[in-house]
């Protein structure tokens, strides 16, 4: 079949000998011009290739559909070296046009861009909830629809995907991403390792940060790992956030709130702000991948550039910097120019 086939995409197991053991059974049989892909989330796409005849590498490509793919939008096209430009842009009409997908266009480094921004964003979230004394009914009242996000929030939508995933790609990236600068923040939390090893994995195990008991949702105590009776979350700025429409409006009242709603999400925010700033050029070459790939992947109303748009880049790099935190530095440059 991959002699006349159009296009062949890997989604085996997330190893890589067993990777290469089967792209060198379809290489040797490989159509003069099919397109070979890897739906890889974590692996190199360009030592996938390696070992691979030049009419292979010439025609293959990373080209990772978010979990569930029939219902996420996101996919992300990773090219090599290689890779042919014509190959690229062939599959990312294809994948827009024929399957409605929304394409970005990431560099191969570990876990692209989706997860990249997306997992430090997580990790650093439950990061200060454990350091600032919150709950996760907090934090999943902070983190959902009021901010323009999923109503699941972070720790259900951990549930969902899975305690284990999540851990799987925290390890990756702190594996892979040596020479980032927040790389410790990949270290998995103690409780994440913890919750693994007691198969409190979420959804798929009916028990994760929060467990169904008879007809109540109980949580599961940071401080304990037992569980609990759900405490509601109630805070001034998120009433009033209640009463305004206008996303970037109702974000701003939030993040500069003067509760301890505004002091979380102003602390989570503007380091995952900064983070993503950095990660330019290192995982793609301009913001719109970044924001798309979050909106898309993570089902964010406003990607990290809109959000600091909508809450004003002069003003919060002002309060950044009191709060010693280093700006990159095209972002200044931005800034100085006008």
């Amino acid at each position: 079949r991959a002699a006349t086939t159009d296009f062949v995409i890997e989604a085996i197991v997330e190893n890589l000998d067993v990777k290469h053991s089967l792209f060198e059974r379809i290489d040797a049989v490989l159509g003069p011009a099919t397109i070979v892909a890897t739906n890889t989330s974590g692996i190199p796409v360009g030592k996938i290739a390696e070992g691979r005849s030049d009419g292979f590498r010439r025609r293959f490509l990373g080209v990772h559909f978010f979990n569930p793919p029939r219902y996420m939008k996101l996919v992300e096209v990773i090219s090599t070296p290689d890779t042919d430009p014509a190959i690229v842009a062939r599959m990312a009409s294809f994948l827009d046009e024929r399957l409605g997908k929304g394409v970005v266009y990431a560099k191969d480094t570990p876990n692209f861009i989706a997860n990249r921004v997306g997992t430090f964003s997580a990790l650093h979230t439950m990061k200060v909830m454990l350091e600032d004394g919150y709950t996760p009914e907090e934090v999943d009242v902070l983190t959902g629809p009021a901010m323009g996000r999923p109503k699941v929030g972070t720790f259900r939508l951990m549930d969902l995907v899975g305690v284990d995933v999540f851990a799987h790609v925290s390890s990756n990236l702190y594996a892979n991403a040596e020479h980032d600068e927040r790389r410790e923040t990949f270290t998995i939390p103690a409780m994440i390792q913890s919750m693994v090893e007691r198969k409190l994995l979420g959804n798929k195990t009916r028990k994760g940060f929060y467990q169904k008991h008879g007809d109540e949702i109980l949580t599961l105590d940071p401080g304990t790992l037992e569980y609990r009776e759900r405490h509601r979350a109630k805070f001034p700025s998120v009433d009033l956030a209640k009463t305004i429409d206008d996303l970037a409006d109702r974000v701003r009242t939030l993040v500069f709130g003067k509760d301890r709603a505004g002091a979380f999400l102003w602390k989570i925010t503007r380091d995952t702000l900064i983070y993503a700033a950095n990660r330019i050029p290192e995982i793609c070459d301009d913001v719109l991948q970044v924001d798309r790939a979050i909106r898309w992947g993570f089902n964010w109303e406003m990607g990290p550039f809109a959000t600091w748009d909508a809450l004003g880049v002069k003003e919060t790099v002002e309060r950044m910097k009191k709060d010693k935190i280093p700006v990159p530095g095209w972002v200044d440059e931005m800034l100085a120019s006008g």
